[in-house]
């Protein structure tokens, strides 16, 4: 009785062992998956804090994600995020094409940051370009073996805080930040057969470029809204890959944009007021030299 004890708690060790091994293996392929797609794409440096996968629930947990700036900016990081969650459709797991219905990406800081010469916004925009083209931004970091394609049916993404530290052209340094509340994706990968993790990137960082232009369009300088909508125009329009993209800004940021343009309009009525002014005195000088005798 007691070899038989000692022999199947023997057995329960492998098997746990054998359990914990396959988790971790997974945990650490699921994280240099995820860092490889995102180097590939961007250009630059792309780390996951780490990566929990959820065999009995079809779930994976990631935390700590950093795309770090391009060389010559201020802040290490282009974008950060804090944690994220996704869940999958167990059946799909062992094909190509991996159906998500539910991805969620929670607490996101993205830094645009201006130099003398360019935007690192542009850098990353130029990447996705050649990304876009089929020239890779970077062969030391494209993904080797098989590719795993995803569609994802809902793509949410929570608080996003979007630094923006520009010195517009001819004016002086700027620092703003636009709070957004929430972005929704939809449809991602219905287009054609999925898309691997280097185009989810791009759709991502794409989307979230396209609302900082739209929702902050009364907040960032003229100057800069032009040079980011001209990147943006050079790459994939959203709609075309089936993406339907909804945001919301909350109201902090809508207090920003009336206070903004309450000062705005406030300028311009001082403006008005100086010009009318100085007219109407220009007139009241003509009819004095008009006038003779007594002025």
């Amino acid at each position: 009785m007691k070899k038989l004890f000692l022999l199947a708690v023997v057995l329960v060790l492998l098997v746990v062992g054998a359990v914990v091994a396959v988790v971790i293996y997974a945990d650490r392929a699921v994280k240099i998956a995820v860092e490889k797609g995102g180097t590939y794409a961007l250009g630059v440096e792309t780390t996951l804090g780490g990566a929990d996968v959820g065999f009995l629930s079809a779930s994976l947990g990631l935390r700590d994600l950093k795309i770090a700036n391009p060389p010559g900016y201020k802040s290490d990081r282009f974008l950060g995020l804090g944690s994220g969650k996704v869940s999958v459709w167990a059946s799909s797991l062992r094909g190509s094409v991996i159906e998500v219905p539910t991805l969620s990406l929670d607490t996101i800081t993205l830094n645009l940051e201006r130099a003398t010469e360019k935007a690192n916004y542009r850098v990353i925009l130029d990447n996705l370009k050649r990304l876009e083209s089929g020239e890779a931004p970077s062969k030391d970091t494209r993904p080797s073996g098989e590719q795993k394609r995803f569609v994802i049916r809902h793509l949410s993404i929570r608080e996003v805080h979007v630094n923006a530290d520009l010195v517009p052209m001819g004016g002086d340094l700027t620092r703003i930040s636009i709070p957004i509340e929430s972005i929704e994706l939809r449809d991602v990968g219905t287009a054609g057969r999925g898309v691997p993790l280097a185009e989810l990137a791009d759709i991502i960082i794409k989307a979230l470029l396209v609302v900082v232009s739209e929702k902050g369009a009364q907040l960032l300088p003229p100057e800069i809204l032009g040079d980011l909508r001209s990147g943006l125009a050079q790459l994939r329009d959203l709609d075309s890959l089936g993406v339907k993209v909804q945001s919301a800004m909350g109201e902090k940021a809508q207090k920003m944009i009336d206070e903004k343009l309450g000062t705005t309009v406030d300028d311009a009525k001082k403006k008005a007021e100086e010009a009318i002014d100085g007219a109407t005195k220009k007139v009241e000088d003509g009819l004095k030299n008009l006038l003779p005798g007594k002025k």
